[in-house]
């Protein structure tokens, strides 16, 4: 088996980068502060894929229910 995903190296080094190019513009933050910096841009991130997921799931349902409709129209017109 892996021992991760496809994308999770690409994210860790990708989170790396970020923190490196703080710690440049930031020089004078503590660690501590960094981390959480990032901690909370991985919440929004985190948020905004639940809230997209969700999005998605609500437009799948929306289909299904639109076709559902269309086809009990179509049966009673033709019964």
């Amino acid at each position: 088996t892996d021992l991760f995903e496809d994308r999770t190296p690409t994210r860790i080094l990708d989170r790396f980068h970020t923190l490196l190019s703080r710690i440049v513009e930031h020089p004078e933050s503590t660690l501590q502060e960094l981390v959480e910096s990032l901690n909370e841009e991985d919440s929004r991130e985190q948020l905004e894929k639940e809230n997209e997921i969700e999005s998605m799931r609500l437009r799948k349902l929306k289909n299904i229910k639109r076709k559902s409709s269309v086809k009990r129209v179509w049966r009673q017109d033709h019964e």
